[in-house]
């Protein structure tokens, strides 16, 4: 019994310590602040609350990351020999690599890109159902 006693009084002042250390080393405004969160109550109504004000807010500017505008598609390269032409895009800041007589990209490999044609100075291809077409700026232009 007695031993016992003398590991928690002996350990006490060590504890103390250690937690005050803590919150000397933080501010004094955020130390009540996560004081008056551990000693603050939450029903589940006002968690839920909370959890679905957090995820409206991650999602308004999860839409407004998405909804700028993006880039248009460049074509970088055509390249090859016919008829095994190889065209290099832009689209949406990737390269993409098309290879005439195939429908699907080289690279990446990707069902949302497909290659209607490639025809120097252009390349023709659908992303989403919509026809794109870019073509090589002229030199001196």
């Amino acid at each position: 019994m007695k031993h016992r006693k003398f590991l928690s009084l002996a350990g006490a002042p060590g504890i103390w310590a250690s937690v005050l250390g803590v919150f000397a080393l933080m501010p004094s405004a955020q130390a009540t602040e996560s004081v008056a969160r551990v000693t603050t109550p939450m029903t589940v109504l006002a968690m839920i609350k909370t959890e679905n004000d957090v995820l409206a807010q991650w999602q308004a500017a999860r839409n407004k990351v998405a909804a700028r505008k993006r880039p248009k598609s460049t074509l970088l390269s055509i390249y090859g020999v016919l008829p095994q032409l190889r065209a290099t895009v832009l689209i949406d800041g990737r390269e993409v690599v098309f290879e005439q007589g195939r429908k699907q990209p080289l690279f990446p490999q990707t069902n949302a890109l497909r290659l209607r044609l490639i025809k120097p100075p252009c390349v023709s291809f659908t992303r989403r159902a919509r026809l794109e077409t870019v073509c090589l700026s002229r030199v001196g232009s």
